[in-house]
């Protein structure tokens, strides 16, 4: 079976907050997984109510909708906004200001 077959051929239950159970080809399904692992989704529009819907993916979730060729998206999350070290508190305005008279000290850093 080609993979669009598939896609076309093979429904999932899915659940609408609004409308309740749905049943849906796999080709009205979307996947989104993050490579880090966490925050995976699947989501669809209801039939019922025209809302996009989003659910949670786990790893089984995962595998079940990759074998039956549901359309994916893959984002790269960096490695610096998942470091739990950060810390410190927001930059300001005062801090921008204050970075920019240090530039500004400095001919060769100078550009505004």
């Amino acid at each position: 079976m080609q993979r669009q077959e598939l896609a076309q051929t093979v429904t999932f239950t899915v659940t609408c907050p609004t409308c309740g159970d749905q049943d849906l080809r796999a080709s009205a399904l979307h996947l989104t997984v993050f490579d880090h692992g966490r925050n995976s989704f699947y989501s669809f529009f209801c039939p019922g109510c025209t809302e996009e819907v989003r659910h949670r993916a786990d790893i089984d979730v995962l595998i079940v909708l990759c074998q039956a060729e549901v359309a994916c998206t893959e984002i790269h999350v960096p490695d610096e906004c998942l470091d739990p070290a950060r810390s410190g508190p927001p930059i300001s305005s005062d801090d921008v200001m204050d970075f920019v008279v240090a530039l500004r000290e400095h001919d060769e850093f100078y550009w505004m």
